[in-house]
């Protein structure tokens, strides 16, 4: 699944259901993981690597240069939570 690169505005309605992950605030972004799969010009992470960040640490996360290194700081695995739900959204999907 890391490399490719899912597309669903249905699912991203989906991630910001859920608080912040950090400061469980309701309102958030779908924040993409940058370190999630590799990068290129033009190559945005799919939607599968969403989480929901309220804007103030959308931002944070955005300013700081190594993305894992601030998930770390916050004792998160962003990777973990972004695949556990991805896959249980997919099977309820597939059930509707």
């Amino acid at each position: 699944m890391k490399e490719e690169r899912i597309r669903s505005e249905k699912y991203l309605k989906y991630i910001r259901k859920y608080p912040c992950l950090v400061c469980s605030r309701v309102g958030v972004h779908a924040h993409h993981l940058r370190h999630s799969q590799r990068r290129g010009w033009g190559l945005k992470n799919g939607d599968q690597w969403a989480v929901p960040l309220c804007p103030e640490h959308h931002m944070d996360c955005h300013r700081t240069g190594r993305e894992s290194m601030w998930w770390a700081l916050h004792g998160i695995d962003s990777l973990a939570w972004a695949e556990n739900k991805y896959n249980k959204w997919s099977k309820e999907d597939e059930c509707s």
